[in-house]
C-alpha cells in the first residue's frame, strides 16, 4: 500500500509540472495541475504520516504539522472552474466563487494552531505540552472532513448542471467522463466517511486497511486525470494551434461582439445575418465564425438566438402575461416567425413558450 502511494505522489508531481509549468496560466491546464497538486500533497501527508522514518524523527515529525498538505477544500471549486473554462477560455469567477475557494481557511486552522504553538513554546509563552494542542488538530482533521466533502459535492453539482444546460458540444465525452470518475470517488469518500464516523458499523476487516480503502481510490484518480487530462489538454492545445485564433486576439474580438449583442442589441434586428455583425465591428466573417465555433462552441445563429430567448424571458417576466401575445412578445425579442420562435425556443429550454409561461405563472402566484 505504502507504495501504491509513492508511485501515485511521483505520478501527479510529474503531470502537475508538465500541466502547469509547460503551458499558459489560467487555462483549463493550469486549473487541472491545481487540481491534481492538492491530491497529491494529501497523498504524501499520508505517505509522510505512515512512514517510520518520519515518525522516530522528532525534528520530522513536528515538520509535518507545520506544512500544508491537507488542502482539499478549493478542489470544488476548482472542479467548477475546469469545466466552465473548457467550454469558455474567457470565462473568470465571479465574487461568490472567489468566496467560495475562501473556504480553504477550514484546511489551514491546524496548521495555524502547530504554528501557534510552537511559537508560544519557542517564545516561552506556553508551556511544551503538545498533547491538548494534538488532540484538538486530530478532532478538527476528523470533522473537517465533512465540509470538505460537501465543497468537492458542490463542485460536481455545479458542473453537472452546467454541462446538462449547456449541452458542452465540443469536449462534452471528456467533460462527461471527468465529471463521471469523480462522482464515484465522491460515493467512495461518503461509504468511508460514514464508515469513520460511525465505528460501530465498520466491518471487521475495515482496520486492516483503515483509510487505504479511499487512498488507493485516489491514486488511481490521479494516474487517470493526470493522463487522461495531460493528453487532452495537448489534443486540445495542438488543435487550437492549428485553427485558432491567440487568446488574446480572441478576447478582443470576442468583447466587440459581446458588446455588439448586449449594448447595441443587435439581435432585436430578425434580418440581422454574420455579414451584418462583421460589417458593424469590422470583423472579417471568417474571423467571427472561428470564434464562435470554437469558443462559444455555437453557430452565428444558435449564439444570437439564445440572446432572443432570454430577451423573451425577461420580457415576459416583467410584464402584466394576461396582456401580451407569444409571438408578439418574440417579435420584439428579432423572431421574424411565430414557428421559428416555437422551434428554437423549446431547443433552447426543452418546453414551449406556453409551457414555459404556465409554470412561471405557477411558481409566481
Amino acid at each position: 500500500m505504502h507504495n501504491i502511494l509513492l508511485l501515485g505522489i511521483l505520478q501527479g508531481f510529474i503531470i502537475c509540472f508538465l500541466l502547469f509549468f509547460t503551458g499558459p496560466k489560467h487555462t483549463d491546464a493550469s486549473i487541472l495541475a491545481k487540481i491534481l497538486l492538492f491530491f497529491t500533497l494529501v497523498c504524501l501527508n499520508q505517505y509522510l504520516y505512515d512512514s517510520e522514518w518520519m515518525q522516530q524523527n522528532p525534528y520530522l515529525n513536528t515538520g509535518f504539522y507545520l506544512v500544508p498538505l491537507m488542502v482539499i477544500m478549493p478542489i470544488g471549486p476548482l472542479i467548477y472552474q475546469y469545466i466552465k473554462t473548457q467550454q469558455e477560455p474567457t470565462y473568470v469567477p465571479n465574487k461568490k466563487e472567489r468566496l467560495w475557494s475562501l473556504l480553504i481557511v477550514i484546511d489551514m486552522v491546524p496548521y495555524v494552531a502547530a504554528w501557534i504553538f510552537l511559537t508560544g513554546v519557542l517564545l516561552n509563552l506556553l508551556k511544551n505540552n503538545p498533547g491538548p494542542w494534538g488532540l484538538f488538530i486530530d478532532r478538527w482533521q476528523q470533522f473537517a472532513d465533512i465540509p470538505r466533502w460537501l465543497s468537492l459535492t458542490g463542485g460536481l453539482f455545479f458542473s453537472w448542471r452546467y454541462i446538462i444546460k449547456k449541452n458542452a458540444p465540443k469536449n462534452e465525452k471528456w467533460a462527461i467522463s471527468f465529471l463521471k470518475v469523480f462522482t464515484i470517488f465522491l460515493v467512495l469518500w461518503l461509504l468511508q466517511l460514514i464508515l469513520y464516523m460511525f465505528p460501530i458499523l465498520q466491518p471487521l476487516w475495515w482496520n486492516k486497511i483503515a483509510w487505504y480503502s479511499i487512498y488507493v481510490p485516489l491514486v488511481i484518480l490521479i494516474y487517470w486525470l493526470g493522463l487522461c487530462g495531460f493528453l487532452q489538454s495537448r489534443s486540445e492545445k495542438k488543435r487550437q494551434k492549428e485553427h485558432s485564433l491567440p487568446l488574446e486576439t480572441f478576447r478582443e474580438i470576442n468583447h466587440l461582439i459581446i458588446q455588439a449583442m448586449e449594448t447595441d442589441l443587435l439581435y432585436l434586428n430578425p434580418d440581422l445575418n454574420l455579414s451584418m455583425l462583421a460589417q458593424k465591428i469590422n470583423i472579417p466573417q471568417k474571423t467571427i465564425s472561428t470564434i464562435l465555433n470554437q469558443y462559444e462552441k455555437k453557430g452565428f445563429s444558435e449564439f444570437v438566438n439564445n440572446y432572443r430567448v432570454e430577451a423573451f424571458k425577461k420580457k415576459v417576466t416583467k410584464a402584466n402575461l394576461s396582456l401580451l401575445t407569444i409571438i408578439g412578445v418574440a417579435q420584439e425579442c428579432g423572431f421574424s416567425s411565430q414557428s421559428t420562435f416555437q422551434r428554437i425556443f423549446k431547443q433552447t429550454t426543452g418546453m414551449s413558450p406556453s409551457e414555459y409561461l404556465k409554470q412561471y405563472e405557477r411558481t409566481n402566484k
